[in-house]
């Protein structure tokens, strides 16, 4: 971003709006928006709110080298990671209790059958007595 602002002031001999910079590095101006944001907080960039459109200038580039260096994981894709895991747990305790409502099943129809086999057996055939 800085390296765009530089370039644009070279060429056009004045500041360049978020949109204009957004543009030249073929970002979408939400996140031109963003990133102006971001630096300006940091104190690399100042933004001036002009009538139509807000400006770009470069404040200080030194604080450039504070940044570090280093992409830490953003928390979107931890908090993506732990849904995942915690799908995961879900998914496996589902499967649990469907082997055991299997297992319940199963146990239950050979009860049945094994009652009605005894009770089958218990009982006298009426034809028997005559």
């Amino acid at each position: 971003m800085v390296a765009a602002l530089r370039l644009f002031l070279f060429k056009n001999r004045r500041p360049p709006s978020v949109r204009e910079l957004s543009e030249m590095i073929d970002l979408s101006p939400e996140m031109g928006h963003y990133f102006c944001n971001r630096l300006s907080r940091l104190g690399v960039l100042e933004i001036v709110e002009a009538a139509f459109e807000e400006r770009v200038y470069l404040k200080d580039h030194l604080k450039l080298e504070e940044l570090p260096r280093e992409e830490k994981a953003s928390t979107m894709e931890a908090e993506v990671q732990k849904h995942l895991e915690e799908m995961q747990r879900h998914q496996e305790e589902i499967q649990r209790m469907q082997l055991s409502h299997q297992d319940r099943k199963k146990d239950l129809f050979s009860d049945l059958e094994r009652q009605l086999k005894e009770g089958l057996k218990r009982r006298r055939n009426p034809l028997d007595d005559l």
